[in-house]
């Protein structure tokens, strides 16, 4: 937004990058989750419940993207907090299933 804002690229442009990014964004999470989904059901309760969170991850990203291409940032900027909290809950549901950062990322 800064560069928004300096004029070095349109309001319009920029929500435009802005939802074009968050919906691939979307789109890799959601393909991510759907090929986790795939794979034979461990029956572990935080494996269903990093689904779960992912699953909701991928939904307020969708929102976001509409929030940004109707030019909605007090929506947009809501749902970055809920994406920051929820990504809380996917990262504690992960590492309770145990699954690892690899590469220090």
């Amino acid at each position: 937004m800064v560069a928004a804002r300096r004029g070095r690229v349109s309001r319009a442009g920029y929500l435009a990058r802005a939802a074009d990014l968050t919906a691939r964004a979307a789109r890799i999470a959601g393909a991510a989750l759907g090929s986790l989904r795939a794979l034979p059901d461990p029956r572990d309760s935080h494996f269903a419940s990093y689904l779960r969170f992912s699953a909701m991850q991928v939904t307020f990203l969708d929102e976001q993207v509409a929030a940004l291409r109707r030019g909605d940032l007090s929506a947009a900027g809501r749902l970055n907090g809920e994406l920051v909290r929820n990504g809380r809950r996917v990262r504690t549901s992960a590492r309770r299933f145990g699954f690892r950062v690899c590469g220090g990322a």
